[in-house]
């Protein structure tokens, strides 16, 4: 797969999800999850045919992840929505590598 988009170094707010599912009669309502500001590498791949990949890098596994999507314009959407990412923050091709 290609890196065709990057940003490196993206401070996200993750957290703040409220308690979704079953709980007991009576049972107390767990408190949001905390709300912490991470600093995320994200990357749209080129996952051949005409699909893509947007996947992110956080500090930690829990801070990572991907989505697949049909078109580019869906998986730029994807960032903007759960990201806050604007067009114009997206960098093109893949991200330089680290110095040695």
């Amino acid at each position: 797969m290609k890196a065709i988009k990057h940003i490196r170094a993206r401070e996200v707010q993750r957290g703040g999800e409220s308690h979704e599912g079953w709980l007991p009669r009576g049972a107390a309502v767990p408190p949001p999850t905390p709300r912490r500001t991470v600093a995320v590498d994200l990357q749209i791949l080129a996952a051949g045919g005409s699909s893509f990949i947007l996947e992110w890098h956080g500090p930690a596994p829990e801070w990572s992840g991907d989505t697949w999507h049909f078109t580019l314009d869906d998986a730029l959407a994807q960032a903007e929505s759960s990201f806050g990412i604007r067009l114009e923050e997206w960098r093109d091709g893949a991200p330089p590598s680290p110095p040695d």
